[in-house]
């Protein structure tokens, strides 16, 4: 996985609500695909995946007002993976990997039941990786493998059939592109 993506997962929330928040319009039709603009994908249990998209902790909260919502972000360059989980209005949890700081993986709040699972998993796939003398980006992986987990969506293709990024060209909505990936410092108060 060679990427830089932000995604948010909104569930219990009315799609026309989630776009109204984000400032986004459904054209209601399929248009060109391009990474550096906002696509949604409808998942299963009433989650809806908007990428290109990492907005403020106050437009979180407001979409979580219902039900939950994840905010992501990933930066294979820097080494870089966020989760962070709101429900009903309030931030609960965040999971941070950032390589290089002491520690690299930091839980904050109460994360879901799956991620100690998720961190047992992820760190003996690194394990096996270090005794087969390979590298391994499974601990750079956990934000996202707790999101994916939780909403149904991957932003590659590691897991099959689960919706991937590939499959957002059939559906992209047009927005603003006003906010910027600064605004994700105050999600995650670094």
């Amino acid at each position: 996985m060679s990427l830089l993506a932000k995604w948010i997962a909104v569930s219990r929330l009315p799609k026309a609500e989630i776009f109204r928040s984000l400032r986004l319009v459904d054209p209601g039709r399929s248009t060109a695909f391009q990474l550096a603009s906002p696509a949604y994908l409808d998942l299963e249990d009433d989650w809806l995946a908007v990428v290109g998209r990492f907005p403020p902790p106050e437009t979180m909260e407001a979409l979580s007002e219902g039900g939950w919502a994840l905010a992501c972000i990933v930066d294979q360059v820097s080494r870089f993976s966020l989760a962070q989980g709101y429900q009903y209005g309030q931030p609960c949890w965040s999971v941070i990997y950032e390589e290089g700081h002491v520690p690299d993986l930091e839980a904050l709040g109460s994360p879901p039941e799956s991620f100690t699972t998720v961190v047992d998993e992820m760190m003996e796939e690194a394990a096996n990786a270090r005794r087969a003398g390979r590298a391994s980006d499974a601990p750079f992986r956990i934000p996202i493998e707790l999101a994916g987990r939780e909403c149904g969506f991957w932003p590659d293709a590691s897991r099959m059939g689960a919706p991937t990024m590939a499959q957002l060209e059939e559906r992209r909505p047009i927005g603003s592109f006003r906010r910027r990936l600064a605004a994700a410092a105050g999600l995650f108060g670094r």
